[in-house]
């Protein structure tokens, strides 16, 4: 993501959540981004994850997503916040998300 043009990511940072490790990261859409997938200026952030194929998530612009990565056996577990106040309730949410617990 870090490499996509029109979006602000930050740095990624180790993390653990419910005994899970791996790393979290904020994405932003970049003030002068186009309109790329919607009607509006956005962004699509992951396209064909997953079994199905058929995963599709985007950003717009007012939105922050934190995006937990996590590792388990040999497979990702993916949390993600996306925050439509512009990032205003980001930390609040984000407790919400840290509080989940999974099993060993």
């Amino acid at each position: 993501m870090a490499a996509r043009e029109n979006l602000t990511v930050s740095a990624p940072a180790p993390v653990s959540v419910g005994g899970l490790s791996g790393f979290v990261v904020d994405v932003r859409l970049a003030a002068a981004a186009p309109t790329e997938c919607f009607p509006v200026p956005g962004v699509i952030l992951f396209h064909g994850l997953g079994p199905g194929e058929g995963v599709e998530e985007g950003i717009v612009a007012g939105t922050v997503m934190r995006i937990y990565l996590l590792d388990h056996d040999d497979d990702v577990v993916a949390i993600e916040i996306a925050d439509v106040s512009g990032g205003s309730r980001l930390e609040e949410f984000a407790s919400v998300a840290t509080s989940v617990r999974f099993d060993p």
